[in-house]
This record gives structure tokens, C-alpha cells and sequence, in this order.
């Protein structure tokens, strides 16, 4: 009685799957990413600044290749060649010649700009679903990459997202101390509009970016490394110790905070790649130096510095930049030459300041440090007005092809 039970009931279920699914193919098929891989690379492009300019949105495909990943100098986003100081994320300078592509005043202080992205090079997207990206790298000696982005569509025209990055390293000499050297995070809110004829188009992100680096000075050979040293005429094998070396910076800090606030407008005029913009920059970089311990000789000589600084027992330095920028200009491209003529305005402002000990500064985080206790120094800030009219024709023998 009871197997015929099951046997009733098995064939009902039978019957009653059947029915369900003759008629869930006879009214449609489903459709949708939780059945079907509908999004995916092909589905999201990255468009940058320098498409928008020459009136491309078609955007390109995203890289979903798997190299270069265990080689550091691709780990930020300054891939040439770069000399640091042994330490990845400390100051750098690259090792290729590079063309100074800035107009007028500048900073100058730029030894760490190859851990933070350049505004005008921010990736923007146009994803038909929410994208996010995410990388992890650990290296030894504790480096560290990690940044996760996330992005998506509000609407067909409209998109926003945002960015954090994190680069960190532990230091390799004098490892007895404090562990922690370099600290670099970055975060980018960034958005993306165009009207529904495609003829504006507006670009727009903010980045703040943080690194904090405790400084060595290098390896400070003891008497009887010296002795050596000047004996043989060369490096000696003793300085390869790492961690048990000694170092000659114990309280050096170096700061280098950043700020930037980029927006690019775009409008077609008459035919399309011939387009006016408009490009507005904020941009604010705060650099400052502190050390309350010089090294001395036994003598009492500093074995670091030059013998020309303002308090015998520390330094500090500070400086502020400020800048802000307008652009407008037209490009366009015929059969025979692709041009840009353009107009630049920028208002630049620069600070430096150097408070006495144990009194507050503009920047709480540093030690301030004078030459007595009721001495301030205070360099009269420089301002910079500056224009700039240029045109830069490009000859082509490449037919004339409207962009996408």
C-alpha cells in the first residue's frame, strides 16, 4: 500500500514538472545575467581624457590579461624605469629622460609622483552593469599594493564610481626600530555625463592623495667600516647586513599630501572631431620635512646635513602649492593636418613657513622647529599670474576617418 503511495506520487510530480515547463517554453524563454553570461568584458570600455578631447567615446576594451605582474616597476602608475632609494614607494626619480611638458610655474617637488595618478589620466567607464575592479600584490619585505574601484551606470548617459589605493613597505635597514616606511593611499571619486545627441560631454574627478615616509639617510658605516672602506677603495662586504645596519636618519618624516579637483567639457561644433573644450584644474600639494634628531660625529660635526641650518638640534621644512588653472581650446582634423589651438590662464600661489619648537604650525602632524623659542620664519608667499596662447598643428597623410 504503501510503495503504491510513492509510485502515485512520483508520477504526479512528474506530470506536474512537465506541464510547468511546456508552459514556460511556450510563453518565453528567460533571458537575463543570472541565466546567461550577458555582461562581461565586452560589455564595459574604459574611455580616458585624451579620446573625449578628439570627440571618441567608443571607449576601449577592458585588459583582462594576466602579465607583468611580478615585475615592481609596473606596480604604479609611472611604468619607466625608476631609480628609488631600495625601498618600493620611497623617492624616486625616473632613469629615462623625460621631457618637461608643463608650461610656466611648477613646484618642483616631485620625487613621489610615481605613486599618484595623474588627474588627467583618470580611467573612466561605460559599463552596461555595475564593474568593479580589484588588485592585491604583496611583495617582501612587506610591500604592498592593493586597490579596489568600483563603477557603474545610473543611467544611459551617466556614470560615477570610485577609486582607493593603498602602496606600502616596511623598511630593509635598521629593522631593530619601527617597522612601517612608506604609506601611500589615494582616494578618487570620479564621474562621467554626455547629452543624448553625443554632442557635450563632461569629465569630472576628485583625488586626495596621503603618503607618509619615515626617511634613513643610507647606511652609516661604523669607524672600523670607514677604516676599511678607505683602506680598500670600495664597498665592503659588512654593509650588506640589512637589518642590523645602522642608519644615520632616526626621526625624519617626510609628508606629501595632494589635492586635485579636474573637470573636462567637450561640445562638437559643426562636423564631428572638430570640438571646443574646456579643461578646469584645482590642484593643492603640501610637502614637509621634519627631523628633531640630527646625526653628530663625536666631534660634534652633523654627519647628514650642511653645517647651514637655522637650529642646531633639528630642521623642518614646509611648503605649500596651490594652483589654479583654466584652458580653452578647439581642436579639429582635416585630410592634410590635425590641430589645436588653445588659451591657458593659471593663478598660482606658494607658501613656505617654519614655525619654533613646541609651537603649532599649519600641519599639527610635524614637529615645529625654529631658530629660538620666539623665532618665526615666514617666507613672504609668492603669487604667479600667468597666460598662455599656443597652437600645435600635427601633419597626417592618414585619410580622414570620423571618430566613434
Amino acid at each position: 500500500m504503501v510503495s503504491s503511495s510513492f509510485a502515485v506520487v512520483r508520477w504526479l510530480t512528474l506530470l506536474l514538472t512537465l506541464v510547468l515547463a511546456s508552459t514556460l517554453a511556450g510563453r518565453a524563454q528567460i533571458v537575463d545575467d543570472s541565466t546567461k553570461a550577458v555582461y562581461g568584458p565586452k560589455t564595459t570600455r574604459v574611455i580616458y581624457e585624451a579620446e573625449v578631447r578628439r570627440d571618441s567615446v567608443g571607449g576601449t576594451p577592458l585588459d583582462t590579461t594576466l602579465t607583468q605582474w611580478p615585475q615592481a616597476r609596473f606596480w604604479t602608475h609611472d611604468t619607466t624605469f625608476q631609480q628609488d632609494l631600495g625601498v618600493f614607494g620611497s623617492a624616486s626619480r625616473p632613469l629615462l629622460y623625460q621631457p618637461n611638458l608643463q608650461l610656466g610655474a611648477r613646484f618642483g617637488r616631485n620625487v613621489f609622483d610615481r605613486n599618484v595618478r595623474e588627474a588627467s589620466e583618470v580611467p573612466y567607464y561605460d559599463s552596461r552593469s555595475p564593474y568593479s575592479f580589484f588588485r592585491y600584490v604583496q611583495g617582501s619585505a612587506g610591500e604592498q599594493v592593493f586597490e579596489l574601484s568600483y563603477t557603474r551606470s545610473l543611467k544611459k548617459n551617466f556614470s560615477i564610481g570610485v577609486d582607493y589605493e593603498r602602496i606600502a613597505s616596511n623598511q630593509i635597514l635598521a629593522t631593530s626600530a619601527a617597522s612601517a616606511q612608506v604609506e601611500h593611499n589615494n582616494f578618487t571619486i570620479f564621474g562621467r555625463y554626455q547629452n543624448e545627441s553625443g554632442r557635450y560631454h563632461l569629465l569630472a574627478n576628485y583625488s586626495a592623495s596621503r603618503q607618509a615616509t619615515r626617511e634613513q639617510g643610507g647606511i652609516q658605516p661604523s669607524a672600523a667600516e670607514q677604516a676599511r672602506i678607505k683602506k680598500m677603495g670600495g664597498v665592503i662586504d659588512s654593509l650588506f647586513n640589512y637589518g642590523n645596519e645602522q642608519v644615520y636618519l632616526t626621526a625624519a618624516n617626510n609628508i606629501d599630501d595632494r589635492d586635485a579637483v579636474h573637470l573636462l567639457q567637450t561640445y562638437r561644433l559643426l562636423t564631428k572631431g572638430f570640438t571646443a573644450y574646456h579643461v578646469f584644474d584645482i590642484r593643492r600639494q603640501y610637502n614637509g620635512y621634519t627631523d628633531t634628531a640630527l646625526p653628530r660625529d663625536g666631534s660634534g660635526n652633523l654627519l647628514f646635513y650642511d653645517n647651514a641650518l637655522r637650529n642646531p638640534t633639528a630642521t623642518n621644512d614646509r611648503a605649500t602649492y596651490r594652483q589654479i588653472e583654466n584652458t580653452f581650446g578647439l581642436l579639429g582634423r582635416t585630410e592634410r593636418i590635425e590641430y589645436n589651438v588653445y588659451g591657458r590662464y593659471r593663478n598660482a600661489w606658494l607658501e613656505e613657513k617654519s614655525t619654533p619648537v613646541g609651537r603649532s604650525g599649519t600641519n599639527p602632524r610635524l614637529v615645529a622647529v625654529g631658530n629660538s623659542p620666539n623665532d618665526t620664519l615666514n617666507v613672504k608667499p609668492r603669487y604667479y599670474g600667468q597666460l598662455f596662447l599656443g597652437a600645435r598643428p600635427h601633419s597626417t597623410t592618414t585619410p580622414f576617418t570620423p571618430l566613434r
